[in-house]
């Protein structure tokens, strides 16, 4: 099993801690690879670890009923999977699902939360991190629950393009589909929107990636919906 102290997850996630701090993280941690599509956590089952992304890319799935499933956030390496709801419950609120490839460092929960109850400055910088992340959330499902279509696929856009910026290749893996399933409506409303928009001058388009013309105009109709 690779050394917790030369992962590139526990750098980015886990400054703070010191060597001794890491060997008890890395106790009972778990190794595995998924292929594209399936589950790194489900929807309403007991939380038994934290999942730290190593490589690969990931959806964050609202399932509703009836199959109405509603794709509220794209995650990529060194992210953290579960975190939030494990400071809030036992369960998953939400489903992760890959996009491809992606290799996980499972955490045991009861280590992690030693760390976090034992480590004042680690404890602090996860809380401010996550209070963000809640943050941003709410203000999506605020956006995808009372504006129009165009508004919501405008927000959309603004969000797949900053997380570009972390995920390089994110348009690579993200089909019309999946931009359905963030703005909460059809593929054929998306194709048809995404082409208003492309012959507007709000984006460009090239096969499946999508770029930003007009930053000013995106930002408007996401306020006004």
């Amino acid at each position: 099993m690779a050394d917790c102290k030369d992962c590139t997850c526990c750098y980015v996630n886990f400054p703070e801690l010191s060597r001794i701090e890491l060997e008890y993280l890395k106790q009972g941690n778990t190794h595995i690879t998924l292929k594209k599509g399936e589950n790194i956590v489900k929807q309403n089952t007991f939380i038994t670890s934290i999942s730290c992304v190593i490589d690969g890319m990931f959806s964050i799935v609202l399932e509703g009923e009836r199959g109405r499933n509603l794709c509220i956030g794209i995650g990529g390496n060194n992210e953290l999977i579960g975190v939030t709801d494990l400071l809030t419950n036992e369960h998953h609120s939400y489903t992760a699902i890959t996009f491809r490839k992606t290799s996980i460092c499972m955490i045991e929960k009861k280590n992690f939360m030693y760390i976090l109850d034992s480590n004042d400055l680690f404890r602090r910088r996860i809380f401010d991190k996550y209070a963000v992340y809640i943050k941003d959330l709410h203000t999506r499902l605020m956006i995808i629950g009372t504006k129009q279509m165009h508004g919501r696929l405008a927000d959309t856009i603004l969000y797949l393009c900053e997380r570009k910026k972390c995920i390089p290749d994110l348009f690579g893996y993200i089909s019309r589909k999946d931009i359905a399933a963030m703005t909460g409506t059809s593929v054929e409303t998306i194709v048809r929107l995404l082409k208003e928009f492309y012959h507007d001058g709000l984006i460009k388009m090239s096969g499946r990636d999508i770029g930003i013309n007009n930053l000013g105009l995106l930002q408007k109709l996401r306020k006004i919906g």
